[in-house]
């Protein structure tokens, strides 16, 4: 495939976020792990800052689940007691494995930026049943810069996020594959013939938008040289080709 006509593919199929990013260029988007509490007996302190001498505000059960905002070096992870910013001793929870989504929230309209202009993609949130692979399908538009109009399906499923045409089952292919890790590669596939190879290539970029820099990003290379950066629990942020951006996140809206 021409690189011209394999960057345009990738533009018809390209996804936009799952979270409202704040649109300043400093926004970070934040990553978050679960956890439950893991103590042989008692509770486990929670500390109003991240050291055995801060004041005690309150205390957590053992099987207490709590969501990690970020680790310290000094070995305490940020909570939220109370509605507050509180630690906890790290080596006192058991972090839950949990794939990140990276499928984008079908309640808010998102807007890419490429060459010719703006992109604006909008869910009605509606799930359809594809006729040859199955339920659980959301149904998205794309406006693009003429005004004119198409439309695709995006389902995730623990094995990845996938694409596909209402009406075209050749276009049914992987945006990127579950689990994630450095060195995963997948085929792209129409109509039996195989047009590129998707490869994960990093899975920890900070990478900067219009809309905000996101961190611990997954990198995935095509063969062509067009790369896509997708944050955990944003979804597809950026293309690029040969170093140069060709589309990324320049704003989200709410209905």
């Amino acid at each position: 495939m021409k690189t011209n006509k394999l960057v345009k593919w990738l533009i018809a199929f390209a996804l936009i976020f799952t979270v409202c990013i704040p649109l300043s260029k400093q926004a970070e988007a934040a990553q978050t792990l679960t956890a439950t509490v893991n103590i042989k007996s008692g509770t486990l302190n929670v500390r109003e800052k991240p050291s055995t001498s801060s004041k005690k505000v309150g205390s957590l059960k053992k099987g207490a689940k709590v969501t990690v905002y970020a680790k310290t070096k000094s070995g305490w992870s940020e909570i939220r007691y109370n509605k507050k910013k509180a630690f906890v001793a790290t080596k006192y929870l058991t972090f839950i494995s949990t794939q990140a989504s990276y499928q984008q929230d079908p309640n808010k309209i998102y807007v890419y930026k490429y060459e010719d202009g703006l992109y604006t993609e909008k869910s009605n949130g509606k799930k359809y049943t594809h006729e040859y692979f199955g339920k659980g399908w959301l149904l998205w538009t794309t406006t693009m810069p003429d005004k004119t109009t198409y439309q695709w399906y995006l389902r995730e499923t623990k094995d990845g996020l996938y694409t596909v045409h209402p009406d075209d089952p050749h276009t049914h292919n992987a945006l990127i594959k579950y689990p994630v890790k450095v060195g995963y590669s997948w085929k792209i596939i129409y109509e039996g013939d195989v047009l590129n190879t998707y490869k994960i290539t990093a899975v920890n970029k900070t990478v900067k938008t219009h809309a905000g820099t996101f961190k611990q990003v997954v990198e995935v290379t095509a063969e062509e040289g067009v790369k896509m950066y997708y944050a955990k629990n944003v979804g597809l942020i950026k293309t690029t080709y040969k170093g140069e951006t060709t589309g990324e996140l320049y704003q989200l809206k709410k209905k």
